[in-house]
């Protein structure tokens, strides 16, 4: 699932600080929709401080997103759509993560 953290660390570089997302505020979004509309949004409004949003290319993927920012040491928020699939993940996101 994760390519990039073993060939990152191969040539001595981190993944938090080098490429990738940054090492804190990260906005993860079910998809790429979300990310252009909020992009837009920030673009558009000139937000300073504005979070690295990273689209996670569906709902079912976003506990993978989430594994691998863990996995890198970066800070996330989650913005989940208000539906059942949103809803579904959100379960699952807190049957895995909260216990950490």
């Amino acid at each position: 699932m994760e390519t990039l953290s073993p060939l990152v660390q191969a040539i001595g570089a981190d993944l938090k600080f080098n490429i990738g997302p940054s090492s804190k505020n990260n906005l993860i979004t079910e998809g790429i929709t979300d990310y252009m509309y909020l992009n837009a949004m920030l673009n558009y409004l000139e937000i300073d401080n504005a979070p690295n949003i990273i689209p996670s290319a569906g709902v079912s993927n976003i506990n993978r997103v989430v594994s691998i920012l863990i996995g890198w040491g970066c800070g996330f928020k989650i913005l989940l759509d208000y539906d059942s699939a949103g809803y579904n993940e959100y379960d699952v996101l807190v049957n895995n993560w909260m216990r950490i």
